[in-house]
This record gives C-alpha cells, sequence and structure tokens, in this order.
C-alpha cells in the first residue's frame, strides 16, 4: 500500500479501506474481500450470488475470518512532518496504527515503522512525538569518515580502483 497523506484523510469516507487494514468479513468469489460497509452501498445491499455471466464463472460470497493488517509501513519524507502539518497528520498516525495493529497469543502487535529523512536533527524527538515508539537509526552513524557503512575508502596502492 502506496499512500499519502490526502489518501489518510480519505479513510473514514472510504469503506473499501478497512479491507486494506484485514477488515473483512465476507469474501465474493469474483470480487474478492467484502467489509460490513460494502454489503449495503446507499440502499442497494450487495448480492451475495451472481449469475453466470459471459465469461465470468457463477460467484458466491461466503463469510471469512478477518485477514491480517499491513505489518510494515514505510513513511518518506519525515522531516516535512512538522508543525501544524505534522498535529494533523499524528491524528492519522495513531488512527493507522491501531487499525493496522492486532493481537497474538493475548499480546498487542503494532506495525514496523520504517522512516526516511533528510536530516536527523531532532529525530528521536519527532519520531517518539509521532509514533510514540523508540528510535533506530540506519545505518548506524559511523566513527570514521572513511567508512559510510555503503563503503570503505581503501588507500589506491592496495585496491587500485574498479576492475
Amino acid at each position: 500500500m502506496i499512500a499519502t497523506a490526502d489518501k489518510f484523510a480519505q479513510l473514514p469516507w472510504q469503506g473499501a479501506t478497512s479491507a486494506l487494514f484485514g477488515r473483512v468479513t465476507r469474501k465474493c468469489s469474483r470480487h474478492g474481500f467484502r467489509t460490513a460497509d460494502l454489503d449495503v452501498v446507499g440502499d442497494h445491499k450487495e448480492a451475495d450470488k451472481h449469475a453466470k455471466a459471459g465469461d465470468l464463472d457463477a460467484a458466491t460470497t461466503v463469510d471469512c475470518l478477518p485477514r491480517r493488517p499491513p505489518d510494515l509501513i514505510i513513511q518518506d519524507e519525515l522531516h516535512l512532518i512538522a508543525g501544524p502539518l505534522g498535529s494533523l497528520f499524528g491524528l492519522y498516525e495513531t488512527a493507522i496504527d491501531e487499525i493496522a495493529s492486532w493481537t497474538v497469543d493475548g499480546k498487542p502487535s503494532r506495525p514496523k515503522v520504517v522512516a526516511s529523512t533528510a536530516t536527523i536533527r531532532r529525530a528521536e524527538h519527532q519520531t517518539y512525538n509521532l509514533f510514540c515508539r523508540r528510535l533506530a537509526v540506519f545505518p548506524p552513524q559511523v566513527l570514521d569518515a572513511g567508512d559510510s557503512f555503503f563503503a570503505v575508502e581503501r588507500p589506491l596502492d592496495e585496491t587500485p580502483g574498479r576492475l
């Protein structure tokens, strides 16, 4: 799932989005998972059976167990979420964290959040305020400027460069 803040704002208005978080109750063999919100659209109740139509086989709807919600959220441009936008976006993050959480053996399991940012200034403070979680910086900071985790500088007489 890839989304931006404006897409998150549509969550309360679009019933189908709850299916992305595993909140399903039934499955149609033609149309896939259905939520309680999708069973009634306006004054129209969705059909539990569909007749054969062209190349499509007849279809039925059966009850199903809820599905597991996403357990990885990738948050890009975290440094842009500050000030008034950060306050508003924090509300969506809280809601998404809640609907993406589930219980395993009586213990809550929350999704892992991987966030990228152009700056790490006050990142621990911002991360805690937004996600209420500890921060782990990756790649870790290094002590030697010649070792950036991704590459290590070596003397030319030791390694003559690319071959």
